[in-house]
């Protein structure tokens, strides 16, 4: 008797052990992962504190720049050509603005490379496919990391490369490395691709078409276009919501602090990009176009396609976690305490009515919303016609737990979502059939997980069994029984 009581009270225990794993599975995914994103935001949580030291130390930094710029400021107008164009990509570019802008400052942003090893601690996850060769070795434009593909899309996370094949760091001096720079400039004229012109001489910052699309004539500037200060981040197709995105907004992230400070500074833009509001900037500091500045402060430029992690990352951060527009008194920098900033609880299918398209969207849809089902998911097509509020796109990528989505420029949403979020996408091929890999390296840099989904046929004829397969692997990936 006492031998079944035994046997009685084991199989009782058993039975919690069983449950409590249900449980835990269950409200792993309604809940979209939490454990994972507690663990990224404590990590990320460090990281920023540690960042906004460095920064602070290297503002002051800027505002010494400011006073020497300001003691030996000469006026030089450029009248017709300018006399010589330094290209940021040169790597001569620091010894040819000092030999040539003599007048101006560069603020050097470096620090031990295991502490700025410190700034960069998302884990990210290597790229998966179901065509990993194409993926590799056909591209229109390259991840700024390399692409070690896989078919597998249970590879553990690991700590994002600094550079591009893990190259080595811009080292200044014995182990210690720059990680980023801001050109403090006297009497400096700036146009809408971020191009500048200081003491007859032009810098064209890394950008797209940086090495070919710029000419030597002077810039023209009406005395309405001149401002004391001036933070430039305007580059070529700023005004393009990806380019903006990702190569414009990433130069203004590091500096948000600074310039929150001093709102003096008027702010150079491309145009009104709408998660600016998210910045905590008043909209009445953006100036654009030709314009003219005593004071031009000149970040590092956004590579084409994208920007480095640290940038990426802040900006991340900074439109995720805070609050625009709050009632008087109330600080900009109030994390946001929303019930539901981490409940994702979504799949979202981006939906386009030009260019790129699913062909098949109906029955996508019909799939995603059988599957979605088994998972307790919620399933929202994010459309551009209309295209939501800046507001309602906040929310939705917050929430999102997997993104579906043709190429396109809506999938620059993600930088609102959550590291470990999943991005399917189905790429597109030109007619060399190149692959355009600028969301695969925007992933890597977020943390997202990426699928690239490529057909034989074209992007648009992707159809509901193609998608299904990385749907589902993801799906049990985290945690639901589909």
């Amino acid at each position: 008797m006492k031998r079944i009581h035994v046997l009685i009270y084991f199989r009782f225990l058993l039975t919690v052990f069983i449950l409590a794993i249900v449980f835990r599975k269950l409200n792993w995914t309604k809940d979209g992962n939490l454990s994972e994103v507690h663990t990224h935001e404590k990590e990320n949580g460090k990281s920023q504190r540690l960042l906004d030291v460095a920064l602070n130390r290297h503002f002051q930094d800027v505002v010494e720049a400011k006073r020497k710029v300001m003691r030996i400021s000469k006026y030089i107008p450029c009248e017709s050509t300018v006399s010589k164009v330094l290209r940021e990509i040169s790597t001569s570019f620091f010894t040819e603005v000092r030999e040539h802008i003599p007048h101006s400052e560069t603020v050097l942003f470096t620090s031990s490379i295991n502490v700025r090893d410190d700034f960069v601690k998302r884990k990210t996850y290597s790229p998966a496919s179901n065509n990993c060769h194409l993926l590799e070795t056909s591209y229109l434009k390259n991840s700024v990391f390399k692409n070690d593909c896989t078919s597998h899309v249970d590879i553990p996370p690991f700590k994002l490369p600094l550079y591009k094949n893990n190259d080595s760091y811009p080292v200044i001096e014995e182990r210690r490395v720059i990680w980023t720079y801001l050109h403090v400039l006297s009497h400096a004229t700036v146009n809408n691709d971020g191009d500048v012109i200081c003491e007859r001489t032009k810098i064209v910052p890394n950008r797209c078409w940086a090495q070919n699309r710029s000419t030597t004539t002077c810039f023209k500037v009406n005395s309405e276009s001149k401002y004391d200060e001036l933070f430039t981040i305007s580059q070529f197709w700023g005004s393009n919501f990806f380019h903006g995105t990702l190569e414009n907004l990433p130069r203004l992230a590091l500096y948000l602090s600074y310039l929150r400070a001093n709102p003096q500074i008027k702010i150079h833009v491309a145009a009104i990009h709408p998660f600016l509001s998210y910045l905590g900037l008043d909209e009445d500091r953006f100036v654009f176009g030709t314009v003219h500045a005593r004071i031009l402060y000149m970040p590092s430029g956004g590579s084409c396609g994208g920007a480095s992690s640290i940038r990426l990352q802040y900006l991340s951060d900074q439109l995720r976690n805070y609050i625009p527009h709050q009632p008087s008194g109330y600080s900009i920098d109030k994390l946001h305490h929303s019930p539901n900033k981490n409940k994702r609880d979504s799949i979202i299918v981006i939906q386009r009515t030009t260019k790129r398209w699913f062909r098949y969207h109906d029955e996508i849809i019909k799939m995603i919303h059988k599957q979605a089902r088994l998972c307790q998911l919620k399933v929202i097509v994010f459309g551009d016609d209309p295209l939501p509020s800046v507001e309602v796109t906040r929310d939705i990528f917050r929430r999102a737990l997997i993104v579906i989505a043709p190429h396109g420029a809506g999938e620059s949403n993600l930088i609102l979502s959550d590291p470990g979020t999943v991005l399917i996408e189905a790429l597109c091929r030109d007619r060399f059939g190149r692959l355009n890999l600028c969301y695969q390296g925007m992933a890597l840099a977020l943390g997202i997980r990426y699928y690239g989904l490529i057909s034989e046929r074209s992007c648009n004829n992707i159809t509901a069994s193609d998608l299904e397969i990385p749907l589902t692997k993801y799906l049990k990936l985290l945690s639901c029984n589909v």
